[in-house]
């Protein structure tokens, strides 16, 4: 089959979708009656909400944060906190578009479940089948999307991935040479032992659907999630141009404080490529939130749960935030992003802050913090 028409079939089959139930997606009404399910309307929780945010900001020094939040398919709740451009004082608005980091990974394996859905490739496929020699190639696609392919991260590479970065800023990664840099790094383990983050591997299953879709990771996901759902603001880079509503984010580079604006795009968000170069705003990420998390299951397989654990702390690109949230941290220069679905309520929470300079957790805490807003009181 040829690009054009593959790509077509994607468009039909993610329009359509398949509506399936996933384990512990149920609405029934045994929960229905369970006062633990009732939920404040967005309106009456706001100020909540709003409060939790100054109060994060406070706690944290973060410069600004955005949060939304959305009840099934109700109009969702966007706010901000803080400041944007800190040499300035320009206040932060909602509406910004911002680096997602790692996020980036369930936008990819949604990417690769449309794939394995229109029958182009299977879980039970190994990479070696499609990338001779790489480093534990009898791993399969589905140990790659739950981190258990045994493979190791960046920090195996000497001088970890800055190394790659800035030995030259102005170049413009090819997944060829991604592979041919992170593919042959020594094994963590052998495949299927257990949980162990893998960056690599997620940069292996890019060049994997590239050359299995004949298109590239961004045209893939503009055929897969940005057309059929009119999520135009999800993105993956290098981007032709700087988005106009793009955030300022504050990392620490050298010991100073540097905004991600001033950075060059091409070169980090070609080479982090399918683990970090995703960018969006509020409004387009909760919609993906839902559509891949969500009980309507969507972007999913019948019969196959992206949730489940299947590394013992991991899903198809699914962190477990507590016993009842599920969602995926991102964590890039300037950065931090955390998003969560509670399946039981139907609520998607995003949180973004403009800076990587404080620890993941509290990002995490407030999602959840949010979540728990709107419950009614017991």
């Amino acid at each position: 089959m040829g690009t054009a028409s593959k790509l077509t079939s994607y468009l039909i089959a993610a329009t359509l979708g398949v509506t399936v139930t996933l384990s512990g997606c149920s609405n029934g009404s045994d929960s229905s009656n369970n006062s633990d399910n009732e939920l404040r309307s967005l309106q009456t929780a706001q100020s909540d909400i709003e409060a939790l945010m100054v109060d994060f900001l406070a706690t944290t020094g973060a410069p600004g944060v955005l949060v939304g939040v959305q009840v099934g398919e109700e109009t969702p709740l966007l706010l901000a906190e803080g400041i944007d451009e800190i040499n300035t004082g320009e206040v932060l608005v909602a509406d910004r578009i911002f680096r997602i980091g790692s996020v980036t990974k369930p936008v990819v394996a949604s990417v690769a479940l449309a794939t394995i859905k229109a029958g182009d490739m299977a879980l039970e496929d190994t990479i070696g089948r499609y990338l001779p020699g790489v480093t534990n190639g009898e791993a399969t696609i589905a140990q790659v999307l739950a981190h258990d392919a045994g493979l190791s991260d960046w920090d195996a590479i000497d001088g970890g991935i800055r190394t790659l970065l800035f030995a030259d800023i102005s170049r413009n990664w090819q997944p060829s040479e991604i592979v041919e840099a992170v593919g042959f790094l020594p094994a963590h383990s052998e495949p299927g032992n257990g949980f162990h983050y893998s960056n690599p591997g997620y940069q292996m299953l890019g060049a994997i659907l590239e050359q299995v879709n004949n298109a590239t990771i961004s045209e893939q996901v503009t055929a897969i999630l940005s057309t059929p759902y009119s999520l135009d603001d999800i993105r993956l880079g290098p981007l032709s141009e700087q988005p106009e509503r793009l955030i300022h984010g504050w990392g620490d580079l050298g010991g100073n404080l540097i905004d991600n604006q001033l950075l060059p795009s091409v070169s980090i968000d070609s080479l982090f490529y399918t683990t970090g170069a995703g960018y969006s705003d509020l409004d387009d990420l909760l919609r993906f939130v839902r559509l891949y998390w969500g009980s309507e299951g969507a972007l999913s397989i019948e019969g196959v749960d992206i949730a489940e654990d299947r590394s013992g702390n991991y899903g198809f690109a699914t962190q477990f935030f507590s016993d009842e949230v599920v969602g995926h941290t991102g964590d890039i220069n300037g950065a931090r992003t955390a998003v969560g679905h509670q399946r039981d309520l139907d609520v998607s929470v995003v949180v973004h802050v403009n800076t990587n300079t404080i620890d993941r957790q509290p990002t995490v805490d407030l999602a959840l913090g949010v979540i728990d807003a709107l419950r009614v009181a017991q």
